[in-house]
């Protein structure tokens, strides 16, 4: 019996715990390497991710990537609501592509997890749009943990991360190296119609090599509904740290290389230069 509770006290913690346990149930689904063959073990986790048919709120599904390489080559990993991808860590589990828009390396749903493993599109030389991971009007995705890159693309555009809806980036590292026209570290926008939030922490995007090189891109319209938060995080751009046109970014304890831009721009408190130098609250 828990100190403090008594018999009745205990009982309703206990009918809670049920309650919970009845009410959301999570599956786990564990994908092991095949062998020394990449494309094997992609053809695996499709596997994997094809049976999945019965998944929802109250049925959630987390698929576990043992330590590897998943090479899917131009085939794209196409997540589905309420099924959460992890890997055994960064460094560890990799899932590795070549595809070009619109096909990407990862494809993102509503309410998934992308958590614990590199995401790396080696496309060479890339087509038109080049991008890791892609989350193309979601509500509630989450990634976390996560390496994202995006090498060798010289096309149109290079973005190791795109995110287009709501949802929250943390402890994540963006790199685009290339030579693309223009490369994104880290590329969100709203909803057409109803914007949305992207919260971002504890994230470093770097963008180099291209002829527009900007670590965060913000690219909602700016008449249209966004809000965009950037904490304890480091933007890295060889031309620019951040676009903001519209005026949509708040970023608070932040290192930004490279200058701000945009014609609204983003809005500061406590960040600072490469140099250590503070910025000022229009992040100048």
């Amino acid at each position: 019996m828990q100190p403090g509770l008594g018999r009745r006290g205990s009982l309703l913690v206990a009918m809670l715990a049920g309650t919970v346990s009845a009410c959301v149930s999570s599956q786990t689904m564990v994908v092991n390497p095949s062998g020394m063959d990449p494309t094997e073990n992609c053809a695996s986790l499709q596997a994997t991710l094809a049976g999945i048919t019965d998944n929802a709120p109250d049925n959630r599904y987390l698929i576990r990537l043992e330590p590897g390489v998943y090479d899917c080559g131009a085939t794209e990993i196409v997540m589905k609501e309420h099924v959460d991808i992890e890997g055994a860590g960064r460094g560890v589990s990799e899932l590795r592509g070549t595809g070009t828009s619109p096909v990407d390396v990862v494809q993102m749903a509503s309410h998934s997890q992308l958590r614990n493993l590199d995401v790396t599109n080696s496309a060479t030389p890339g087509g038109a749009v080049t991008i890791a991971i892609h989350s193309e009007d979601v509500t509630d995705a989450r990634i976390s943990h996560v390496d994202a890159r995006v090498l060798n693309a010289n096309g149109s555009l290079a973005q190791a991360i795109r995110f287009v809806g709501s949802g929250e980036i943390e402890a994540t590292y963006a790199l685009v190296e290339g030579r693309a026209q223009t490369n994104c570290g880290v590329a969100v926008q709203g909803f057409a119609t109803s914007g949305g939030t992207a919260r971002l922490s504890n994230v470093i995007a770097e963008a180099y090599g291209g002829g527009n090189s900007t670590a965060f891109c913000e690219e909602t319209p700016s008449q249209q509904a966004m809000e965009v938060e950037i904490r304890n995080s480091v933007l890295n751009g060889g031309t620019a740290s951040i676009h903001d046109p519209g005026g949509h970014v708040r970023i608070a304890h932040s290192m930004l290389i490279g200058p701000a831009t945009g014609t609204a721009g983003p809005s500061c408190f406590n960040a600072y230069d490469g140099d250590y130098g503070q910025l000022g609250a229009d992040c100048i």
